[in-house]
């Protein structure tokens, strides 16, 4: 049958030797498990150290636990084990310039390559081994390319490869999957180096993969073996990887490959606890990483409502605290998988009900792809439900984590009841919304203008100014480029572009309209949206980034804060909010109860801390902030006057009537004030360039007659307790500013 052109997921050029060498991983239990970045680290230190310790001293190679007498082998088992060493610690964040140790496994497969090119010709083995040539300089670009045209050689007329590149399958009742991903694989990787790959060859793959899905959404191993997790993960990846070469020019989704990823994407989540508990008791380690590898794929960050990183992560931290390390294959794939799903997450491609969401389907991949090359920093993106369904609490609290998220419409924008909800939630954390119009038109703009009422009453719809950093930040607009925005007068909520950005990222190219500096707009607009949404491109990893858990109700509060900040669509309906939850994380005894008040004096004076916020103030409230002030300092309280984002005159503004009623000026806190003491104090990278790589604390402090005290911050603390990084706040790091605000609190 003909293809049809095909839609495309991101696809990650990784594997897993899926279904080859049996070494436990996963477990029976459905207990989930929270891992955390520090525990990551030390586990890759453990697999990236162990895997060295295999490593054959003489030759460079790694070999099999059962023959590791060098001596005894043949080149073409040395071949596949080597080069699946060596691409683990090319994604470890080794180079062979770096360590010598990884410098003799890239000289050994280079010497495999030329001096044993007809022993090693496993599909594995040369599949594995494009992908190094691929992670490596320009200078092994022509190794790249012969093993690309004997991978090219080895497909079979039906569309898959057998297990020897040699011996190319003649018929097509006796596929292998797991060699066939490993061919794509191969190819995908030659591919994204500018290796040319004939479109036949991708469309005889997918033509394969398509004629052989099963009728439950899944793939066999071979003909007679029944579906499995592993083969829909080669499945899905096959088709990924053939879509990236073949549909990347279109402009919507052809229903047939996409039908044929969203049945085995369903196939996975409906098997995955399942498979899961068949791995117990010695299943594949390339089974976690299969997982992952679709994972990050299709966007999905849980199968079956479960986190797959969490999940299987926590089982390999396990390994890593007390296995025995002896097999290289297991180091390999435990390695590649927590170095590939803490990988940062720069955008959150958002799906909604009722409308058709994804007829870009290459748009954000191509947009992180686009990025990652840009900034030589591998960036994620990930797609969620805007609404999701009930008990899917993973994908609920994921959306935080990416510091973008992106919809594209071909009409209106309509949003139900609950996406409603959860939108405002997430612009309410701090988030930053770009919303693509596929077909822009008055209709559109009119949706929007609607839905910004319902999120966030009074926030206003405008000319994205001139000067605005996503116009210049990386590199600057043409002037044709028309950009809309959505803000509070303080901080920018949503980017809504004139020009269908999302079409031009999956085409590689804007409009043909288009011409001179405009034909780069939709590009440096990406890298300019995402320098500004995360403090020039500082973004943490996934697990890193990842909010704290919800404060479990019931018990009493161990310190209190009341917020007031002035009426208006300026007022941070979140603040503390994640600082609470953070700091219950690292102390569970700590319990923050905060209160949001209309009126600087409400409450009682002198009682817990008082953070009066906000941006720009009248002099009625500065007069009122003051007066609450003082009052509670003089009760023996703390009080807090923050310029939140570190713009603005709100600070200065209560600092001037303070002075008024206390007849004293603010002085520079002391290094040995309780508020910083001992915290080493970090700051915004803006912040740096600006004031000349700043040190130490610029807090003021006035001591009230009670014996309380009043600090004042121009520089944001709490938009970096909210990971709110916009370019052109100015203040201190997030680890600074949550410190800081502890210590305000009365939290050691």
């Amino acid at each position: 049958m003909p293809l049809p052109r095909l839609p495309a997921l991101a696809i990650t050029v990784v594997l897993a030797l899926v279904s080859i060498v049996k070494v436990g991983v996963a477990r029976a239990d459905d207990t989930r498990r929270s891992i955390d970045d520090a525990a990551v680290e030390a586990a890759i230190t453990t697999f990236r150290d162990a895997l060295y310790a295999l490593q054959d001293g003489k030759t460079g190679g790694w070999y099999t636990t059962w023959d590791t007498s060098p001596a005894l082998n043949a080149p073409k088992y040395d071949g596949g084990l080597t080069a699946l060493a060596t691409l683990a610690l090319l994604y470890a964040g080794d180079t062979p310039q770096s360590d010598p140790r990884l410098a003799r496994a890239v000289e050994r497969l280079a010497w495999l390559q030329d001096n044993h090119a007809g022993d090693v010709v496993g599909t594995y083995s040369v599949g594995v081994r494009a992908q190094v040539w691929a992670k490596l300089p320009d200078d092994y670009l022509p190794r790249l390319e012969r093993d690309a045209e004997q991978i090219l050689g080895g497909l079979g007329k039906g569309g898959h490869f057998g297990y020897l590149l040699n011996e190319p399958p003649a018929a097509d009742d006796n596929y292998n999957h797991s060699t066939t991903q490993y061919g794509a694989l191969g190819l995908w990787a030659a591919a994204s180096r500018g290796v040319r790959v004939p479109d036949k060859a991708w469309t005889a793959l997918a033509e394969h993969f398509l004629r052989t899905q099963r009728a439950d959404g899944g793939w066999g191993y071979s003909p007679s073996k029944p579906s499995t997790v592993s083969m829909a993960c080669a499945g899905i990846t096959v088709l990924n990887a053939a879509s990236q070469s073949l549909d990347r020019g279109r402009a919507d989704a052809r229903d047939p490959v996409r039908e044929a990823v969203e049945r085995g994407l369903a196939f996975i989540d409906n098997q995955y606890q399942t498979s899961l508990r068949s791995h117990a008791n010695g299943g594949h380690a390339p089974y976690a990483y299969a997982v992952e590898r679709i994972g990050l794929a299709s966007g999905e960050i849980a199968f079956a409502g479960t986190p797959w990183y969490d999940d299987l992560g926590g089982y390999i931290l396990e390994r890593a605290r007390g296995a025995t390390l002896e097999r290289p294959v297991a180091c390999a794939m435990y390695l590649m998988f927590l170095t590939r799903g803490r990988v940062p997450v720069a955008v959150s491609k958002l799906q909604l009900d009722g409308q058709a969401w994804n007829q870009r389907p290459n748009d954000v991949y191509y947009m992180a792809d686009r990025l990652s090359r840009t900034f030589e920093r591998e960036v994620a993106w990930q797609s969620l439900p805007l609404s999701p369904a009930d008990g899917e609490a993973a994908t609920a609290d994921a959306l935080g984590v990416a510091p973008l998220a992106f919809i594209s419409v071909a009409g209106p924008l309509r949003l139900n009841a609950a996406e409603t909800e959860r939108l405002r939630g997430y612009l309410e954390q701090g988030g930053l919304l770009v919303v693509n119009a596929e077909k822009p038109s008055a209709a559109f703009d009119r949706s929007v203008e609607q839905v910004v009422a319902d999120v966030w009453p009074g926030a206003v719809v405008d000319d994205l100014p001139p000067a605005h950093p996503v116009r210049s930040l990386w590199k600057p607009l043409s002037d044709k480029a028309r950009v809309r925005r959505v803000h509070t007068g303080g901080r920018d909520l949503m980017i809504i572009p004139r020009q269908d950005w999302g079409l031009a990222w999956q085409r590689g190219r804007a409009s043909r309209l288009a011409t001179g500096a405009a034909a780069h707009d939709p590009f440096r607009a990406a890298a300019n949206l995402f320098l500004f949404a995360a403090d020039h491109g500082r973004i943490e990893g996934r697990t890193a980034a990842a909010d704290p858990p919800e404060v479990p109700a019931g018990p009493e509060p161990t310190h209190r804060v009341r917020v007031w900040q002035p009426a208006g669509p300026q007022r941070e309906p979140r603040l503390w909010s994640r600082l609470r939850r953070a700091l219950h994380a690292a102390d569970p005894e700590v319990v923050v109860a905060v209160e949001r008040v209309e009126a600087p004096d409400a409450g009682e004076p002198g009682s817990g801390l008082l953070h009066l916020a906000g941006f720009a103030v009248e002099d009625a409230d500065a007069a009122a902030a003051a007066d609450a002030a003082v009052a509670h300092a003089g009760a023996g309280g703390t009080v807090l006057v923050e310029t939140l984002g570190g713009r603005g005159g709100f600070a200065a503004a209560v600092e001037a009537a303070l002075v008024e009623r206390l007849g004293i000026s603010a002085q520079r806190v002391a290094a040995d004030d309780p508020a910083v003491a001992d915290i080493t104090f970090g700051y915004r990278l803006q912040t740096q360039e600006e004031l000349g790589d700043p040190s130490g604390a610029r807090l003021l402090v006035m001591e009230a007659p009670g014996g309380g005290r009043v600090y004042l911050s121009g520089e944001d603390l709490s938009y970096a307790a909210m990971r709110v990084m916009h370019w052109g706040y100015s203040g201190y790091d997030a680890a600074t500013s949550e410190a800081v605000l502890g210590r305000l609190l009365g939290v050691e």
